[in-house]
């Protein structure tokens, strides 16, 4: 089977999927099976909007939606996309969750032959959909996304029980019915977490995968062929 080559403009596949899915782990299954020389990983998370001293505080007390499109810098975010799509170097902000605010230093980002994006609304932007040259859509059940982001975020981000749950049935599973499960539609593959390296075309979708995110007429062998720039 033909491995994937990429060559400008870049190849831009997208990842969308409630909180705590599983994203990041599909997006380093497609890495590894690219045979190119460079790819960027980028997540959405860096591009949270700076909150303002009412927002700081809501933040601090889980009152602050962190799962609503306004909580997003979508023109920054497709901004630094473009550039990266058209192989230009940009500066990517670092989004730090203990303190709900962007860190004074950015990261520089260089152009790639491949750039993985993923995040919660990755699809629910149409200026952004258009910009992704495949859609992937990672599902997980709501009960094994939840027991994740509690661990997630009280062993990495300093948060308590009560606050990630508050948080939770507040923010999160509401944005997720509202914004993130609909774009399903939107999506070339579904992955489903519980069938371990087995995607799925989605109904009436001619593209179908048994690796993960990835179209059959993509696939390579599993294993990373260049350097991986992240930011996250």
């Amino acid at each position: 089977m033909n491995k994937l080559h990429c060559s400008a403009p870049s190849l831009f596949p997208g990842l969308c999927g409630g909180s705590a899915s599983g994203k990041t782990t599909v997006a380093n299954k497609i890495i590894e099976a690219l045979d190119v020389p460079w790819v960027v990983l980028l997540s959405m998370d860096s591009f949270y909007k700076v909150l303002n001293k009412e927002q700081q505080c809501q933040a601090a007390c889980n009152e602050y939606n962190f799962d609503h499109p306004d909580a997003f810098d979508f023109d920054l975010l497709i901004s630094v996309l473009r550039k990266l799509k058209e192989g230009k170097s940009v500066k990517v902000p670092v989004y730090d969750f203990t303190t709900h605010s962007r860190r004074k230093e950015w990261k520089t980002v260089y152009g790639a032959n491949v750039i993985v994006f993923e995040g919660i609304l990755a699809f629910a932007n149409k200026e952004l959909l258009q910009l992704l040259d495949m859609k992937v859509f990672v599902d997980t059940d709501s009960d094994i996304r939840l027991v994740r982001r509690l661990k997630r975020d009280i062993m990495e981000r300093g948060r308590d029980v009560a606050g990630v749950i508050k948080q939770y049935s507040k923010f999160v599973k509401p944005a997720f019915e509202q914004y993130i499960e609909p774009a399903v539609q939107a999506a070339d593959i579904v992955v489903p977490r519980g069938e371990e390296g087995k995607g799925r075309g989605r109904p009436g979708s001619s593209r179908s995968s048994s690796c993960p995110a990835l179209p059959e007429e993509s696939r390579a062998g599993l294993h990373i062929s260049g350097p991986v720039s992240t930011a996250l």
